[in-house]
């Protein structure tokens, strides 16, 4: 996989009011939904809102590309966390 393709564009953590601890909004660009398998409409929806994402393709991304990493804002929860999965919401 080419990260060149998957550079951040506009993602930003946004505040959308959610105080779950290990739960933070970001918005994806359509390359990396496809990336990590959560396209809206696709792979996750208003029906299905869910999706796992395997944590060595969250942490190859971050590896790889660091501060340009469209995940970067949530770079060491990630990094460190036990979970050798995640879940994608489409909120």
């Amino acid at each position: 996989m080419q990260w060149e393709a998957i550079r951040r564009k506009s993602t930003t953590v946004e505040n959308k009011h959610i105080n779950i601890e290990g739960v933070a909004c970001l918005t994806l660009s359509a390359e990396m939904q496809r990336f990590l398998g959560c396209v809206i409409g696709e792979h996750v929806s208003s029906e299905k809102p869910w999706k796992t994402v395997k944590k060595e393709c969250i942490q190859a991304n971050l590896i790889s590309e660091d501060e340009k990493s469209e995940m970067f804002a949530v770079k060491e929860p990630l990094m460190v966390s036990y979970n050798d999965k995640n879940s994608c919401m489409y909120i």
